[in-house]
């Protein structure tokens, strides 16, 4: 009787120390911080341009206008959320006028944090970002 005891507490200590290590095998990693991303955009174009940057659902985070060679850092876009980055090329170097052309890119945020530089040219069709 005294052997089937000590069996039974040897074999629950057992349990208890294989439910232990599997527990801790298990276990989550840490999550990886989000670390915030710039949108650079330059503008290498022969007019001003309107930039408006929307979110993945549609709404606006940034706008503002760039001026002929100028280039401007919109901050704080997370990966791996993609965001589309429009301009509109303008008559007039401090953005006002008609638009004489609109055009648009989807960028992704890399997790490094490392940022997206994107630049507008233009070329024999338009004006386009590179």
């Amino acid at each position: 009787m005294k052997k089937q005891i000590v069996t039974l507490s040897v074999l629950s200590v057992l349990l208890m120390i294989a439910a232990n290590t599997v527990k801790a095998e298990t276990t989550t990693p840490a999550p990886v911080p989000l670390i915030p991303n710039a949108i650079n955009v330059q503008n290498n174009a022969d007019h001003a341009i309107w930039i408006t940057i929307y979110n993945s659902f549609g709404s606006i985070r940034d706008s503002g206008c760039i001026k002929i060679g100028d280039a401007v850092h919109y901050n704080n876009y997370y990966a791996p959320l993609p965001y589309k980055v429009r301009a509109e090329v303008t008559t007039n170097n401090d953005c006002s006028g008609r638009v004489i052309f609109d055009t648009n890119m989807q960028v992704s945020m890399p997790i490094t944090g490392s940022g997206v530089g994107i630049s507008l040219e233009k070329s024999a069709t338009g004006y386009y970002f590179y």
